[in-house]
């Protein structure tokens, strides 16, 4: 019992916060090193097995799914970097698998979403998000969809798992690279740049965004300024066939990664 709260404990708050928060809460006087050993052992056992469960779902086949098909399965990933306490930093991938259903009233109604994530690679990180998103009914869904920043891996992870997916550049981030673009044009907390951008942002939204490209690609700008209108102009290219928001606010999509950068 001690283990398990030390290890729940220290999953959720740093190693001295726990030891802590477990003496206040529960009376047990742990050091905040052993709170840490605790969890980093439990930590480790449970990464070997879900490595079993993806090494013999690959090797044996996929376990059977009891639950319903969803109408619609949505699956975000992100990567975050995440610092230590030697100020050195690492990436951790992060997926959210989310079934949505009709409910009698037939209204779209979500299932609770569920959660993958490792500080592995992309290349092994996928095969786990692709265990869990068949749990929810990945196979069967009647749609699925893939929402991401724009981060190449995210799509090449798609397009081996989620082959048949509509792929989603998240809004925000894309939004982000107008605001930015617009800033480096005509500088910060400029009214004729907020108005540039918000007509940006209009057409983005009806799906225009090779008539932005267009219209960028055309601008005469130097030094700084080019160097983002470029960055942004390749950007946008590369993402336009994930970005038919008129489309899929039509469809009732999300547009937001919101559910995985939370």
């Amino acid at each position: 019992v001690v283990g398990g709260l030390a290890s729940q404990f220290g999953a959720l708050l740093p190693f001295g916060q726990a030891a802590a928060t477990l003496a206040d809460a529960a009376c047990i006087q742990l050091s905040p090193s052993t709170v840490r050993v605790v969890s980093e052992a439990v930590g480790a056992r449970r990464e070997a097995e879900l490595r079993q469960l993806v090494a013999d779902a690959w090797q044996d086949g996929l376990p059977v799914v009891a639950a319903p098909a969803p109408e619609r399965l949505y699956v975000a990933m992100d990567g975050v970097r995440i610092m230590s306490t030697s100020g050195e930093g690492r990436e951790a991938k992060v997926g959210v698998v989310v079934p949505e259903r009709r409910g009698p009233d037939g209204q779209p109604h979500r299932d609770a979403a569920s959660y993958v994530t490792s500080f592995a690679t992309a290349a092994t990180f996928g095969p786990r998000l692709a265990l869990e998103a068949h749990r929810r009914g990945l196979e069967e869904a009647v749609e699925v969809v893939v929402l991401g920043d724009g981060a190449e891996w995210i799509w090449n992870l798609a397009a081996e798992h989620c082959p048949q997916a509509t792929q989603i550049v998240d809004w925000y981030h894309a939004s982000e690279r107008i605001w930015e673009l617009g800033r480096a044009l005509y500088g910060d907390a400029s009214r004729p740049g907020t108005a540039w951008v918000e007509r940006q942002l209009a057409l983005l939204a009806a799906g225009q965004v090779r008539r932005l490209v267009r219209n960028w690609r055309r601008r005469v700008c130097t030094g700084a300024a080019a160097t983002v209108r470029d960055e942004q102009v390749t950007y946008f290219t590369n993402q336009a066939g994930r970005m038919a928001y008129d489309q899929y606010r039509a469809g009732g999509l999300d547009i937001g990664s919101g559910m995985v950068e939370s």
